[in-house]
């Protein structure tokens, strides 16, 4: 009776600490030396056990921290898109709630999910705002040219086109 539940409880953590380990992305490496080193006490479930703990322990706090490096990266995305209140406070909710079901590895993901989402717009964000910025400057040089038309009529339109065009390729790229 007790040494079938003992087993039972080092096959949970086992399931847990394979899971970790995925989140973790551990190599491959590092598992089969772990099992490895308790493959020779897995006649012992007391030490089985207490391997496992330790080990689910260390792998649930590198969860914790890779929560936490997302969280902070997830704030600084919001801040640079511009993120509302609102919809900042929605995803803590979750979080939260996640949090409070006792979830380690639901956090993480929940987490991941939300940065790569972030990750991706604020890509976007990006790649429009430098658009912005080039249409931006060819807008200026185009006033320029204007400017400095009005003020010298006496250079040939054929240059000053030429020059025009050279001034927005040199922008564009």
């Amino acid at each position: 009776g007790r040494g079938l539940d003992k087993r039972a409880r080092v096959e949970e953590l086992v399931m847990k600490v394979n899971s970790l380990w995925e989140a973790n992305q551990a190599s491959e490496m590092y598992r089969a030396k772990f099992k490895a080193m308790t493959s020779g006490i897995s006649s012992k479930p007391e030490q089985s056990h207490a391997a496992y703990e330790h080990e689910y322990r260390e792998q649930l706090r590198f969860v914790s921290q890779k929560v936490e490096a997302d969280r902070a990266r997830i704030e600084q995305v919001w801040e640079e898109l511009g993120v509302t209140e609102q919809a900042r406070q929605a995803f803590v909710n979750e979080l939260e709630a996640v949090r409070q079901g006792g979830d380690d590895l639901g956090c993480f993901r929940l987490c991941r999910e939300e940065a790569s989402g972030l990750e991706g717009r604020l890509k976007t964000y990006r790649d429009i705002s430098g658009m912005m910025d080039r249409r931006a400057d060819m807008l200026r040089a185009l006033c320029d040219d204007v400017e400095h038309q009005q003020s010298s009529p006496s250079r040939g339109a054929a240059s000053d086109i030429k020059g025009r065009q050279e001034r927005i390729k040199n922008i564009i790229r």
